[in-house]
């Protein structure tokens, strides 16, 4: 559901969580529409041995994505096609341990059939609602044809579109763009965005995943040491007006300086197997 509102912005404080126990539906009033959110309807299950379309292990999700021009209601069943961001690879910071992955958005086949049932979600046999069949992907390059990679580019840089941004200076990687992926939003046209933790930036893709443009952040905010842009996820910049990626968050008694504040890099891009429906 999205909700427009107008009027003066005003700051407002909110100290207790909109929180419910309700076990069935609960109902909101926005304007003059009422909506109705009917909790969880699905769930769905995916073997931990699966192998996306290079040949890796599926890891986590980052962020998820529908193909909204491919969504579908067929009877009772929606379907539709599902991109799925992985983070940037297995990695150990805590040993400088990184691999060369190559950014993707991993392509799956989506059916939801909402049946919440008695069982739902406690028993495992009842989590059947939703179906995710991998069906390909898509390798992300920049704007000269090279992929991404997923190595820390330490204090490295590239420029390209007019941006500076993360690149190693040696290594497998050495001269292409450094790309931790967290978010995800997509256009009706196939187009899509991707936030990175690195930059941070928010890089704009083609339908087939080149770079076409970046969404960078004031000067002021991004990393430096010793008065040069440094990228690096394992050490913290010396010199930033505001705090960088990098800050621990929530803050802990090691990291717990005025300026350690909580990131703001990410595009919000998630979706739930909660079913929301106009009231009749």
């Amino acid at each position: 559901m999205l909700a427009f509102l107008t009027g003066a912005a005003s700051a407002q404080a909110i100290r207790t969580p909109n929180l419910t126990t309700a076990d069935g539906p609960v109902a909101v009033t926005v304007g003059d529409a009422t909506v109705v959110n009917q909790g969880l309807q699905g769930v769905g299950r995916l073997p931990a041995t699966t192998r996306d379309f290079l040949g890796d292990t599926l890891g986590s999700f980052s962020a998820l994505a529908i193909d909204l021009a491919s969504w579908r209601r067929s009877g009772a069943t929606y379907s539709g096609t599902l991109y799925t961001l992985p983070d940037r690879g297995y990695n150990d910071p805590s040993g400088g341990l990184f691999s060369d992955y190559a950014v993707r958005l991993n392509r799956f086949n989506l059916s939801f059939t909402p049946d919440p049932g008695a069982g739902l979600p406690q028993s495992t046999a009842s989590q059947r609602q939703i179906a995710i069949v991998p069906n390909g992907g898509i390798v992300l390059t920049d704007a000269n044809g090279r992929r991404f990679s997923g190595l820390d580019p330490a204090s490295g840089t590239t420029t390209q579109l007019g941006a500076v941004l993360p690149s190693a200076a040696s290594g497998p990687s050495a001269g292409r763009i450094s790309l931790d992926a967290e978010g995800l939003a997509r256009r009706l046209d196939g187009s899509f965005y991707v936030s990175d933790e690195y930059g941070p930036n928010i890089y704009y893709f083609s339908a087939g995943g080149q770079l076409q443009g970046v969404l960078g952040v004031p000067d002021a905010i991004r990393p430096r040491t010793a008065g040069a842009l440094d990228f690096n996820s394992i050490n913290p910049p010396d010199a930033t007006t505001r705090a960088s990626r990098r800050c621990r968050w929530p803050p802990t008694a090691a990291a717990s300086s005025p300026s350690c504040r909580a990131p703001r890099s990410r595009i919000p891009a998630r979706i739930s197997s909660s079913a929301t429906t106009p009231a009749s």
